[in-house]
């Protein structure tokens, strides 16, 4: 009996033990981790180099929706295994306000997650500060409101528990919900702003407090804050910031970018018109002033990463890489031996100033004998064959620019027997007054284009012909100044009436428009004319073409964000670091090292640039040679 009695004596002491500390042992089980005991607040200030970054366990992203987050739910998945961390994806989509008992339980439930982790999900902010000693990284991605709006719109039409919705909801168009004023499209409530703002009450609504309460935070608890519109920035800079969590980000994204955007970019989706535009754009004017907020909070942190990234010689060691991978493969006959290469002019009309510029001579002589044996015609064009300018559609539609490349690089290098004969091919061109895309003037070709006026203009440049080309810049600028809708896109053509083209195959509309909204557009086409009214300006001293000049480049920096991270931008690269070189504007000088980076970040370990995977040999090869020359050139513009 006595060990009943000393059993049941036990009992009672544990329940009264218990019974009187039951609050420690609440709070035990709340805090289960070292670091997470209240009411002590440490809040920490961000920056690309902090310390704390480089030492972060535990993140927090709390997905805006429509803001690219599956996508970069496919990246995480990878890295979680290539960095060993946890990967926590939440499956609760519909509750992203909460109370503050579930805040509380939401603290418990991160807290008992090994670190270091990862925890994703549609939630606005929680302030995890008030519960944690040291608070998590928070990370998240913003879009623009209205094309978020839009996409969100028709994205719940193609959900499968909306299908049996009626008909006339799920083929209405965005439009017509506007003009109808239906909730759902004009409606005030906040998506990106409530997200970041929090979770109080006026966190849900378009207003000045949560618009002052969302900047607080971007400025207070987001480490990084990127924007859909350009994610492979934002993965640059987790890479840079946050290395032991997202270092191999960009290299698993690239393979799987194509399938992604073709994966989760929102089926039938309509387009917006201007009116609609401009009525969201009254609506959710806090909204937008968010966007641009973060998005330039966003910019000035990845200028800062580029500045640090670009400094000492790197932009040198790059085109010194690609121009000793081109000398390597040019034999002594001056062909290229290039894997993929072709006996084709496409292949070979950079080639002489990307080897001269980085000090190849005996090469890039070797190259333009050859060019001039096999393919300068008698009367100094140069042409693959008899029959065929070459197999490249867009350097037959643009004539006589490859002429030009030869030319200037024969110039610079003091071979005369080539120059003598390719001038005197184009001097038609000069005297027709009009500088034709697509063939000599003899050939009743009459229209020009902004593009290939400034490519003659360069060509008077190197040759000393200010007069030729002062006469090519008045090209230049009447298609500047005749645009009739800069917000829609900058048109490049003139017909032979001198009028801008408007109207035209819609097959080759990337030869006449650069839309601004659109992606991946031919950005070298504004590039190039940006670089030659820079140019002129230092010749002539004129202020009117710097003006000119920064007019293309503060345009281009409204584009749409795929401008910052498409090899194609490379001359307006160039372009900037010119103007930032004359102007000493901040501006410019990170608009250039933006896109050099990008274009330092696509080099293969070979020299080369572009993925060999997704971009022809004919690109590689062709590309190659132009970005060694501009990241040279860029390289003498800041160091």
């Amino acid at each position: 009996m006595r060990w009943v009695v000393a059993i049941t004596l036990v009992i009672i002491v544990l329940f009264l033990i218990l019974h009187k500390t039951n609050i420690a042992v609440e709070e035990l089980d709340t805090f289960l981790v070292e670091d997470f005991i209240p009411p002590a607040k440490e809040r920490l200030e961000f920056s690309p180099f902090n310390a704390t970054l480089g030492k972060a366990k535990r993140i927090v992203y709390n997905r805006v929706p429509k803001c690219g987050s599956s996508a970069v739910e496919s990246v995480l998945r990878h890295l979680a295994v290539l960095n060993g961390f946890t990967y926590y994806r939440s499956k609760l989509f519909r509750d992203p306000v909460i109370s503050e008992a579930d805040q509380l339980a939401l603290a418990k439930k991160l807290a008992s997650i090994p670190a270091p982790f990862i925890y994703d999900r549609h939630i606005h902010f929680v302030d995890l500060g008030k519960y944690w000693n040291v608070p998590p990284v928070y990370l998240n991605l913003v879009r623009d409101p209205i094309e978020q709006r839009v996409s969100a719109f028709y994205y719940r039409r193609t959900m499968l528990y909306n299908q049996n919705k009626p008909k006339g909801w799920l083929n209405m168009t965005f439009d017509e919900c506007v003009a109808k004023g239906g909730l759902e499209c004009t409606g005030p409530y906040a998506v990106s702003l409530g997200y970041i703002c929090g979770q109080e009450p006026h966190c849900r609504y378009i207003g000045s407090d949560a618009l002052k309460d969302a900047k607080r935070h971007i400025e207070n608890d987001y480490a990084i804050v990127g924007i859909t519109e350009d994610l492979e920035a934002f993965l640059f800079v987790l890479e840079k910031t946050i290395p032991h969590f997202f270092k191999g980000a960009l290299d698993i994204y690239e393979p799987l970018k194509a399938g992604l955007l073709s994966k989760y970019r929102t089926k039938n989706r309509g387009t917006i018109s201007e009116e609609s535009r401009e009525i969201l754009s009254d609506i959710l004017r806090d909204e937008l002033e968010f966007y641009e907020f973060a998005r330039q909070r966003f910019y000035k942190l990845l200028s800062g990463l580029q500045e640090y990234r670009m400094d000492g010689d790197l932009l040198l060691e790059a085109s010194d890489k690609s121009a000793a991978y081109l000398a390597a493969n040019v034999n002594a006959s001056g062909f290229l031996v290039a894997p993929g290469a072709e006996e084709d002019l496409f292949f070979y009309y950079k080639l002489p100033m990307a080897l001269f510029i980085a000090g190849k001579l005996r090469e890039a002589n070797r190259v333009l004998d050859h060019i001039k044996l096999t393919f300068m015609r008698r009367n100094g064009d140069f042409r693959t064959s008899k029959e065929v300018k070459t197999k490249s559609v867009s350097l037959n539609e643009y004539y006589p620019y490859s002429n030009g490349w030869i030319i200037m690089a024969a110039q610079r290098m003091e071979r005369y027997d080539v120059v003598h004969p390719g001038m005197r091919y184009l001097l038609p061109y000069y005297s027709s007054g009009t500088f034709p895309t697509n063939g000599p003037p003899k050939e009743r070709r009459r229209s020009t284009d902004i593009f290939t006026a400034a490519h003659f203009g360069m060509i008077a440049l190197t040759m000393g012909d200010t007069r030729t080309a002062l006469r090519a810049a008045r090209i230049v600028l009447r298609v500047i100044t005749r645009q009739p809708d800069l917000d829609h896109g900058f048109y490049l053509r003139l017909d032979r009436n001198k009028h801008i083209t408007t109207e035209y195959d819609p097959n080759a509309a990337n030869f006449h428009l650069i839309e601004r909204r659109a992606p991946f557009q031919l950005y070298f086409m504004i590039g190039y004319p940006a670089v030659f009214l820079a140019r002129l300006h230092l010749a002539t001293g004129n202020d009117f073409y710097l003006y000119s000049s920064k007019f293309i480049l503060d345009w281009a920096m409204t584009c749409d964000a795929s401008m910052y991270t498409f090899h194609l931008s490379h001359k307006l690269a160039l372009a900037s670091s010119i103007v930032a070189k004359v102007t000493g504007e901040v501006k410019y000088k990170e608009l250039s090292e933006r896109i050099s980076t990008f274009l330092m970040s696509v080099q293969n370990e070979d020299g080369t640039f572009l993925d060999p995977a997704s971009n022809i040999p004919a690109d590689v090869l062709e590309q190659t040679p132009e970005i060694s020359v501009w990241l040279r050139i860029i390289d003498s513009m800041f160091y």
